[in-house]
């Protein structure tokens, strides 16, 4: 599985506001992979909101280089066998970014719910992560419901979390590099 839904390389000023909804994607590696150009010229506002992605391969959602990002209301369900299945990926996405009310779920064989890697957001900018339903019911692999690296700024709030797995330190929250800087977890069930 190398092919990829709704792609959009080295997006920048000129594909802000991208806006994909009520959209349902079967198969393929990626639903949707988004690169913006760097983190100075990065994809702006882009929404991914009341999506349904079955079945992929790889990832649901990779976003890399962005900001002001509103993923909400999505659905991710998989039961594919690759051991590092992501849901969601959000790699250098900073600004108020919302992260909400998404259901994942993976049947397969390990991996990751919400992947946030280098992130780095400011005070009053925080990202919030909140309200998401993540199920990681791989069997042998190591799974992570949200996986935090690099990432300063992160608002985690009242999401539901399940990992049963057999894969060695597989987590609900997994925390490491910077990432201790100001990451609030409140109210989740872990």
């Amino acid at each position: 599985m190398n092919s990829i839904s709704i792609y959009i390389p080295l997006g920048g000023a000129q594909d802000s506001l991208v806006n994909f909804s009520n959209n349902l994607i079967e198969g393929n590696a990626y639903a949707f992979y988004f690169l913006g150009q760097s983190a100075a010229t990065n994809l702006a506002l882009p929404q991914i909101t009341g999506n349904v992605m079955m079945n992929q391969g790889d990832q649901g959602i990779y976003l890399n280089n962005s900001s002001q990002a509103l993923i909400k209301d999505n659905v991710i369900t998989t039961n594919t066998t690759n051991t590092v299945f992501v849901g969601m990926t959000l790699g250098a996405v900073v600004g108020t970014s919302e992260i909400s009310n998404n259901r994942i779920t993976s049947t397969g064989m390990g991996g990751s719910g919400i992947k946030i890697l280098s992130s780095v957001c400011t005070s009053g900018n925080e990202m919030l992560v909140k309200n998401n339903f993540i199920s990681e019911l791989g069997s042998t692999g190591t799974s992570y419901g949200v996986y935090l690296s690099g990432s300063e700024y992160i608002n985690i709030y009242n999401n539901t979390v399940n990992v049963a797995t057999n894969g060695n330190l597989s987590t609900c929250l997994h925390v490491e590099g910077n990432s201790a800087n100001e990451v609030k977890v409140v109210n989740n069930i872990l």
